[in-house]
């Protein structure tokens, strides 16, 4: 993901961008800052060159010398990037509601008067929020698999997944198991079957990729796996026919 930040006070402006390098550098995040500057038209020609690109805006509103704001490159880039998460940076408070009434769609405002502790907090918690989203909205036939585990983001290949188990009583805990290895990972099941269709509802408790899936089989009903250790899992009465399709079509 990479990161712009448009800031007019020089001093502030190498302060959040040394920040979210040495943040991002130490949680192993894919971040970059691709660009910093007080320029209102260095932000535009970036947004016109990388449109396809995941980014994250961070925009002070008022700029010294500037005829348009924060609030106008909002827009450009709103229309230009849909998918673009904006951080409005700003010391005018009065300003938020008509930023918010322009359909810029902010995912956050940050006070400049704030402390440098709450400060960076909220600028580590945007990194996060920034990264869940874009992870989420990843296009559904992504051939790579995109989890976190304590706060860190990873990829394998969607063919390595063979299960995706839910952690009873544990809110937003699952497990994933791989060909090889079995990793604890955070999120719902129903966020990962919405983006990855490939994978399939067998059970409440479970999502099962159907290309490792070796058989059906069993009363109750349960599917074999492509896997060392955990190699079955159950399905639901009312998937059974339904998966059998979808594996007997692989086959």
């Amino acid at each position: 993901m990479n990161v712009i930040v448009l800031e007019d006070d020089l001093d502030r402006l190498d302060y959040l961008t040394g920040f979210v390098k040495r943040y991002s550098q130490f949680e192993r995040l894919p971040v970059k800052v691709a660009l910093a500057t007080e320029k209102f038209d260095e932000v535009k020609e970036y947004v016109e060159r990388n449109r396809g690109k995941d980014a994250l805006f961070f925009l002070d509103i008022i700029l010294t010398g500037e005829v348009r704001d924060g609030i106008d490159l909002a827009i450009f880039i709103r229309r230009r990037m849909p998918n673009a998460q904006i951080v409005f940076v700003t010391k005018h408070r009065e300003l938020v509601m008509p930023a918010v009434t322009h359909n810029t769609l902010p995912m956050d405002f940050i006070p400049k008067d704030v402390g440098p502790r709450q400060f960076e907090q909220t600028i580590r918690q945007d990194i996060k929020l920034a990264l869940r989203k874009i992870t989420t909205s990843k296009p559904t036939q992504s051939e790579t698999f995109v989890y976190h585990v304590n706060e860190k983001y990873y990829e394998i290949p969607i063919d390595d997944v063979v299960l995706i188990e839910s952690v009873p009583k544990k809110a937003n805990q699952l497990i994933l198991y791989t060909n090889k290895t079995i990793i604890p990972i955070y999120g719902q099941l129903i966020d990962f079957e919405r983006k990855f269709k490939i994978l399939y509802r067998c059970h409440r408790s479970y999502l099962v990729n159907p290309n490792n899936v070796r058989r059906v089989f069993g009363k109750p009903p349960h599917v074999l796996l492509n896997r060392v250790g955990k190699n079955t899992c159950p399905v639901s009465e009312r998937h059974i026919r339904e998966l059998h399709q979808i594996v007997d079509k692989i086959d």
